[in-house]
């Protein structure tokens, strides 16, 4: 590049190296808000260049930190619930779709309990809960997704009745 000297590369590349992961563009921002490059002498696709040549661009810069969301350090601290479809099979000759309702313990990845239904009701998730909280014990909080059955009013008051914290994703 000529807008930059070998000092400035190597200052750069430096700092790129204290942000491996960071975008280039927001980098790029980031070297003018900080004021080591001035707002009009140097611009994007010059940084980028850069970067790329030295094979500081992209995802293979190093690997990214494996994200936790919610790691707790206890179990039954969060219980994740889930619906999925099952595999379909046959009953009297007839096709029949099955679903599988389960928990997951946040802390340990320990699956208090998970049953296959032929149906996607609430029948199938009081039998679950109910089956989890007597082989597990009660989770203080419990996370899943706005489902029609993780919504239902029995549902709710059922977690207050036991003081379990109810949590929904957002839609």
């Amino acid at each position: 590049s000529r807008r930059l000297s070998p000092d400035d590369e190597d200052h750069i590349l430096a700092l790129r190296k204290e942000y491996p992961t960071m975008p280039v563009t927001v980098f790029y921002e980031h070297l003018i808000e900080q004021g080591e490059i001035p707002e009009n002498h140097t611009s994007y696709f010059t940084i980028y260049r850069l970067l790329k040549k030295h094979n500081l661009v992209g995802k293979e810069i190093l690997p990214m930190p494996e994200r936790k969301r919610f790691a707790y350090d206890q179990i039954n601290e969060l219980w994740q619930g889930d619906l999925s479809h099952g595999p379909t099979i046959r009953v009297h000759g007839k096709a029949q779709k099955t679903f599988l309702i389960t928990y997951i313990d946040d802390c340990s990845r320990f699956v208090p309990y998970a049953q296959f239904f032929p149906s996607e009701k609430f029948d199938g998730l009081r039998i679950v809960t109910k089956e989890a909280v007597l082989r597990c014990g009660k989770p203080k909080r419990i996370y899943s997704d706005n489902g029609k059955i993780y919504r239902s009013e029995v549902l709710q008051y059922a977690c207050a009745e036991m003081g379990i914290t109810l949590i929904h994703t957002q839609p």
